[in-house]
């Protein structure tokens, strides 16, 4: 039963993404915006079970990379937040959901979402993993820019000086080429057709959010 719903989430997962994304367009630029900001976290949370249920390949480097992924990247986050040494003084506000030690529980889901999908990409491509951390690095950083100036509109996360430093992109290219260097190998072998999708529409998502917001 359960591969049944993996295969049938797999197969139509790139349309229940764009439904779930085009939903929450909807509804952030309605006036049910905060009820929509509070299930961000859930959004997230069935966006990466979609995802998953893509992967073909070793469910145990899955899981291994899933684990690099979001501890390291949670880790990093509360570092960033407590001294502001990672990624500049900001502060996460209650759209992204429950905080522990002042960071989201769901951050480390996006963080793994987003180079999970960068290291797939650019395996189909290179076969070098110095060569898919730098681009997922770079890619991760693309959607920082994206996600920035809608961020404290959503009350995901703010800056004290309230635009991104420089050090913030730095601080994300960093972050994503320890994911990938570390633990990159994991999915050499693996595939995904939601992979694309999904960057795509997230891109989709925050370029219209960034312009009707």
């Amino acid at each position: 039963m359960f591969k049944k719903i993996k295969d049938v989430l797999a197969y139509r997962g790139a349309w229940i993404l764009l439904i779930f994304h085009t939903v929450g367009v909807v509804g952030l630029l309605s006036p049910w915006r905060e009820l929509f900001i509070s299930l961000t976290p859930y959004n997230l949370l069935l966006s990466a079970l979609v995802l998953i249920s893509g992967h073909r390949g070793d469910d145990l480097k899955l899981l291994v990379f899933f684990f690099v992924s979001a501890l390291l990247s949670f880790f990093a986050e509360v570092v960033g937040v407590k001294t502001g040494l990672i990624f500049g003084e900001y502060a996460y506000g209650a759209g992204l959901g429950v905080h522990f030690l002042e960071v989201p529980l769901t951050i480390g889901l996006n963080w793994f979402m987003l180079t999970y999908s960068g290291a797939i990409i650019a395996w189909r491509f290179f076969n070098h993993k110095l060569i898919v951390a730098i681009l997922t690095g770079f890619l991760l950083v693309f959607f920082d820019i994206l996600m920035e100036p809608v961020a404290p509109k959503l009350d995901y996360w703010a800056f004290g000086t309230g635009m991104a430093p420089l050090q913030n992109y730095i601080g994300w290219f960093i972050v994503a080429f320890a994911i990938l260097y570390s633990a990159g190998d994991m999915l050499k072998e693996a595939s995904n057709r939601l992979a694309f999708p999904l960057i795509f529409i997230q891109t989709l998502f925050f370029i219209t959010l960034n312009i009707a917001l």
